[in-house]
């Protein structure tokens, strides 16, 4: 929802959505053919074989009503990712080329490439370091999304109420 007012009063209103706004809607498309190809391959059929529940997964194309798993598994990969590339590039390239550096290694196979090489995987290792502290922020946002809007499965927040004795039948 979007807060508008009309500059002149000071009287605001309270606008819908705009995925529930049909003209938008039907002008929209998440998945264009040069990547619905691998939003079907991931999803393992996509909107086909698990169509979108309500308005709110129609945003999301062939990944449709699977949202919440391809967001979490996207998430694990990425984190795997940044692991290993700190892993690999600090156990193999960073500290083995600082030790040629501190030792003044004659075996080195190219000295005056030593310094760049190290600079450039130094700021690769970085660079990941900083995608991985990225993560609770992404973990929170995918907790977020899955629990707002058209989202919220009513029965079971009923239910869970009723159990709790907080709703009235």
């Amino acid at each position: 929802p979007t807060l508008v007012t009309d500059g002149v009063n000071g009287e605001a209103a309270l606008l819908p959505p705009r995925y529930t706004i049909d003209e938008i809607r039907n002008n929209f498309n998440s998945s264009p053919s040069i990547f619905a190809w691998g939003e079907q391959f991931f999803t393992g059929g996509g909107a086909k074989t698990s169509p979108p529940r309500n308005e709110h997964e129609e945003l999301f194309g062939a990944v449709g009503a699977k949202f919440e798993g391809v967001y979490r598994d996207s998430m694990r990969f990425s984190t795997w990712l940044c692991v290993a590339l700190i892993v690999y590039s600090t156990t193999q390239i960073v500290f083995r080329d600082m030790a040629a550096l501190y030792l003044h290694s004659a075996n080195v196979g190219n000295p005056e490439g030593l310094v760049p090489e190290l600079i450039v995987w130094i700021i690769f290792t970085a660079s990941a370091v900083f995608q991985l502290s990225l993560a609770p922020t992404t973990f929170l946002n995918y907790c977020f999304v899955t629990s707002v809007e058209e989202y919220v499965k009513n029965d079971i927040v009923e239910e869970v109420m009723r159990e709790e004795e907080l709703c009235e039948t």
